[in-house]
């Protein structure tokens, strides 16, 4: 009875009251790695047997297709009908009221044009009739062609009433036609026949037209997309001032770098089927942030290109190209590339048929043509840096618990870096809403100044090197870190002995860890 009565009382003795406790926590709150792979898209990145790493990507100086040689201009074939000098006729049924050639006659194209393939487009038949009776109107462009087949069609053009004249309006598809523009006579150019023929309905009735009764035709087209053209294309010459960007290159304009060296391969590509003859006066590239600006020097800026004409076969483009490899002996392409430009300026010339017409009306042009300039860049990543930045977030894992509060304490970093360069960070904490709330850089222990960096050692031989960095927490500090959800930390690399150059391979890498000795409270 006594142990009972004596069990009884210390159970009911441990009525809980509100605790509260010190603990030393000591863990990792981040983790970050950075490779080659971040730092440079996968895409430009090649690496050799011995793990050495080049950048290498292509881009597009300039490009013209078949618009920028032949364009269309709308056109309209019209014709009017009507019985005068007879003040009236009768017409039965399945009686022809008329029926004509015509031409359309593409005078918006400076080329001579003998064939060609249409991609995309329609005609647009228009009739007006003011007779009283219906009529059947038949269109043929018999020189117009798809599978071998004619193009013709059959509508009807109401009757005119006491309202106004009757209208048929009427779109026609004309992709994929082959269209002979070599007219009536078939010895000219940009010349297509059409025919035009008006009817009595053979199932209608007898129909009554007077002298001033007249129907009036129109055939017109306004956008014809081009698949293929035959000809020739006369003597042109096109001006060529070109831009092209570099996407890739963008996020670092604003780092210094010294190459051993570079290698660019500069190709002229001919997809037209004329002969081309063309000029570079001037390559340059531009780093839009720096302002910095450099011509590119090579024999090739300034004496003249020739380029054959291209081959075409059953719809397929044989292109001719020509090619310049740049490297250091030959160019100032490494100086070039140091510029780190985000844009290319071309400007040239490009005569088209500048012997004349020698293929005897055989130019084509095709929708794959292209006459283009592109650019192949190998950069091998030895070479010394200056101001090359990276930036990264990672998230702060704090223990999951609503009443943990920091009180005091210390955080740590510790790196492990085997690129050869020393990087400086530049850590700032994050609220949720990813603004910036607290200066970790300042607390660095052995610094004093908002806006120091924290040092880490590059590596001479790819092994890893450890740096420990220290960071003191005051009370303002402290208040701010229990806000901090994330770290931004901007990593800028320098080689040591600028301009000495370094190699950089795939293995190397920059761990950090942040861990803390932080003095903590829960409560509950």
């Amino acid at each position: 009875m006594f142990f009972i009565t004596f069990l009884v009382l210390l159970i009911c003795s441990c009525k809980k009251d509100m605790t509260s406790w010190d603990t030393d926590l000591s863990a990792p709150l981040a983790m970050s790695r950075l490779g080659i792979a971040d730092l440079l898209p996968d895409s430009i990145i090649e690496v050799d047997g011995d793990q050495r790493v080049s950048l290498a990507f292509h881009e597009n100086i300039f490009e013209f297709g078949i618009d920028s040689l032949l364009d269309i201009e709308p056109d309209t074939v019209q014709k009017s009908f009507s019985i005068a000098p007879l003040l009236e006729f009768t017409f039965n049924p399945g009686q022809t009221f008329y029926s004509s050639d015509e031409t359309f006659n593409f005078d918006g194209i400076e080329a001579q044009i003998s064939h060609a393939i249409l991609k995309n487009g329609s005609f647009y038949l228009r009739a007006t009739n003011m007779i009283a009776g219906p009529l059947d109107i038949t269109l043929i462009i018999p020189k117009a062609t798809k599978n071998g087949v004619a193009l013709q069609i059959t509508e009807t053009v109401p009757s005119a009433d006491s309202s106004g004249p009757g209208i048929l309006e009427k779109d026609i598809d004309v992709s994929d036609y082959e269209l002979d523009l070599t007219g009536l006579s078939g010895n000219a150019y940009n010349e297509l026949k059409v025919e035009f023929i008006l009817k009595n309905p053979i199932d209608g009735e007898p129909i009554t037209a007077y002298k001033d009764d007249v129907v009036k035709l129109e055939l017109s087209y306004s956008q014809l997309g081009l698949k293929y053209a035959k000809g020739y294309f006369g003597s042109e010459s096109l001006a060529i001032s070109e831009g092209s960007y570099f996407e890739i290159l963008k996020d670092f304009n604003d780092a210094v770098i010294n190459l051993k060296e570079a290698i660019a391969d500069i190709r002229f590509s001919n997809g037209f089927g004329v002969e081309v003859q063309a000029s570079v006066f001037q390559l340059k590239g531009l780093n839009n942030t720096t302002t910095n600006v450099l011509s590119l020097n090579h024999s090739l800026i300034g004496s003249s290109i020739n380029l054959s004409r291209a081959t075409y076969n059953d719809g397929n483009v044989s292109p001719v190209v020509k090619s310049y490899l740049l490297n250091n002996s030959n160019s100032n392409i490494t100086e070039w590339i140091e510029v780190l430009p985000d844009s290319i300026k071309i400007n040239a010339q490009a005569n088209l048929n500048p012997f004349g017409n020698i293929s005897n009306y055989n130019d084509f042009i095709s929708d794959k043509s292209k006459l283009s300039c592109d650019i192949d860049l190998r950069i091998p990543l030895q070479l010394s840096l200056s101001n090359l930045v990276f930036k990264d977030t990672t998230s702060i894992e704090w223990p999951n618990d609503d009443n943990f509060m920091i009180q005091s304490g210390i955080l740590y970093l510790f790196a492990k870096n085997s690129f050869p360069a020393n990087v400086h960070l530049q850590l700032t904490g994050l609220d949720d809403f990813n603004q910036a709330i607290l200066d970790l850089n300042y607390y660095l222990e052995n610094s004093s100044a908002s806006g120091s960096t924290a040092l880490i050692a590059g590596s001479s031989d790819n092994i890893l090197v450890s740096s420990l960095l220290k960071f003191n927490l005051d009370a303002e500090a402290v208040a701010k870190m229990n806000e901090v959800s994330k770290v931004a930390i901007r990593a800028k690399f320098e080689t040591e002995n600028y301009p000495e150059e370094v190699t950089f391979t795939a293995n190397d890498s920059l761990h950090i860890l942040i861990s803390t000795d932080i003095t903590t409270r829960f409560s509950n």
